[in-house]
């Protein structure tokens, strides 16, 4: 997946270009700490940077950095764990990647209901996503002023900074990248002098773009242009078919659709065809027309490839492919109250996400006309094409390099550190996350009677004379790795209670020399005690 192949990315990128000493990572299950460990080894070099590792329970390296990033826009649920101390303590940050799954729509409006602050952000990776992700947070603070007469609008920093590549790995000027033309170019049988038209992504006409206004443009322009290019324009299609009945659906179409073009189609998931596909082309294409995109990181490739790109006039695309670097063709969509009826089958159960995607793709357009006459241009003018490729190389490294990135995330960063800064005290507030309450809180009512102070308690007769089963070892009263359970804690509180013999110990005894979590865990220890029969109330 697109999001996938970015995150790891940025890792690396961060890694290399973010200028610092020390790896944090932020883990929630214990195999986490030494797959993270593992993953800045095999990147950086064994031990040549120190690594700090934080946990829910121990958040000392993210107040060290200041900043938590995550690589999607769900913050909510981190922000209602900062909140168990002072929410100053450091800033949240995600980014967006597909927003149109019912996650990532729910994780959007949880901006407005979770505990996130104004030194908090979500980078968008376009302006277009911006302006969705602000329409979905308007949406649920509309909802919530209905609703409740909702007043206070949370602050949101919503900052447009792009994804990065690696431009050097896409250096078309090198001994490999020119080895790798020439092989690969020789093995699919494309004479220097043909055009070869690269696509590059899954090869699915319903998540990613739709290949109809791609085949019927380059074909038409083929037919326009004349002799001259029949049977010398050849489509490089590299990427994935989901299942075997989409990809017969895909070769009719390229069948019918496009006769006069030399079809290849080849494995995009290969690393080593991967690195050498940019170099055989001469020009490259893509008509996003899908709501799950929201910047698309293969044109920007193709121009730090020096390859001119004609796309769509959709989501980052638009600002990625500058008129000197390529031709964008229009895009057009039903009017918003189209949409109705789908979003409440969606809602309703009877579209999944994927055809949600889909059926919302099918009444986008692509201008196939504009398709034709995008390719009669370029397909003619080598000089064309080169002067755009020099124009996308330039544009690639100047904006879109991780060493630029990296640089407006850490920029972004200590702007947030500032806010942070100047943030005054806020009134103590409930730590509680209204979704994950503390059970012996919220069902107090439940039980006959809760601890409280003024209770005593004592070791039952059973455990006294210590006859039959060790009940505090018995498998079948505790959760291994889980407090409460048989362990020097539990050990030790028992025997104190037994200690004190008939006249039992009182609940502000017990506790009284811890306080915070410790107390809690402790007070847990004497719950569980006594529900395996070995200490009791006094009444």
């Amino acid at each position: 997946m697109g999001r996938q192949a970015a995150t790891e990315s940025f890792f690396r990128a961060w890694l290399q270009h973010g200028q610092v000493d020390v790896a944090v990572g932020y883990v929630e299950r214990a195999a986490e700490r030494a797959a993270f460990a593992e993953a800045v080894r095999r990147i950086d070099g064994h031990d040549r940077r120190l690594l700090a590792l934080a946990t829910p329970a121990d958040t000392t390296a993210v107040q060290a950095t200041g900043t938590l990033f995550r690589a999607d826009p769900g913050l909510a649920d981190l922000a209602y764990r900062r909140r168990r101390g002072d929410p100053r303590r450091w800033s949240l940050v995600g980014i967006t990647h597909t927003t149109a799954s019912v996650g990532a729509m729910r994780a959007l409006g949880e901006l407005v209901t979770g505990p996130v602050e104004p030194w908090d952000a979500v980078i968008c990776t376009s302006s277009a996503v911006q302006a969705m992700v602000r329409r979905q947070v308007e949406g649920t603070f509309a909802y919530l002023q209905e609703r409740l007469g909702a007043s206070r609008r949370p602050k949101l920093n919503l900052p447009v900074i792009p994804l990065g590549i690696d431009t050097h790995s896409f250096d078309a000027d090198t001994p490999a990248a020119a080895e790798a033309r020439r092989a690969l170019r020789a093995k699919l049988g494309i004479a220097e002098e043909d055009v070869a038209v690269l696509y590059f992504g899954r090869l699915n006409a319903y998540v990613k773009a739709h290949p109809l206004p791609m085949f019927l443009g380059l074909d038409e322009a083929v037919a326009e242009l004349g002799p001259r290019l029949s049977g010398r324009v050849h489509l490089i299609q590299a990427g994935w078919f989901t299942d075997e009945k989409r990809q017969g659906h895909w070769e009719e179409a390229q069948r019918l659709l496009a006769p006069r073009i030399v079809h290849h189609v080849l494995d995009g998931r290969q690393p080593e065809l991967r690195s050498g596909l940019w170099f055989a082309a001469d020009l490259f294409v893509s008509f996003a027309d899908n709501i799950q995109e929201t910047f698309g990181l293969t044109p920007v490739e193709a121009m730090a490839a020096g390859l001119p790109v004609v796309g769509s006039d959709w989501d980052g695309y638009r600002e990625t492919v500058a008129p000197e670097c390529g031709v964008l063709v229009p895009t057009v969509t039903p009017p918003p109250a189209a949409g109705t009826w789908l979003a409440q089958r969606f809602e309703d159960g009877y579209e999944t996400y994927d055809t949600y995607c889909a059926v919302a793709a099918l009444a986008t357009a692509v201008d196939v006309g504009a398709a034709r006459d995008a390719f009669v241009a370029l397909l003619a003018d080598p000089a064309r094409r080169q002067a755009m490729g020099r124009a996308g190389r330039e544009r690639a490294r100047a904006l879109y390099d991780w060493s630029t990135v990296i640089a407006a995330y850490q920029n972004l960063f200590r702007d947030l550190e500032k806010l942070r800064k100047k943030a005054q005290p806020a009134p103590r507030r409930t730590a509680a996350n209204p979704w994950r309450r503390n059970p012996l809180e919220l069902f107090q009512n439940y039980p006959s009677r809760v601890m409280q102070a003024g209770l005593r308690v004592r070791a039952t007769a059973r455990a006294v004379t210590g006859s039959g089963p060790d009940l505090m070892a018995l498998d079948i009263v505790q959760l291994r790795n889980r407090v409460p359970c048989d362990g020097p804690r539990s050990r030790s509180l028992m025997e104190r209670i037994t200690t004190a013999g008939a006249a039992g110990v009182s609940f502000e005894e017990l506790v009284g020399g811890e306080s915070g979590e410790a107390a809690m865990i402790l007070t847990y220890h004497l719950g569980w005690l006594m529900k395996i029969g070995v200490v009791e109330l006094m009444i």
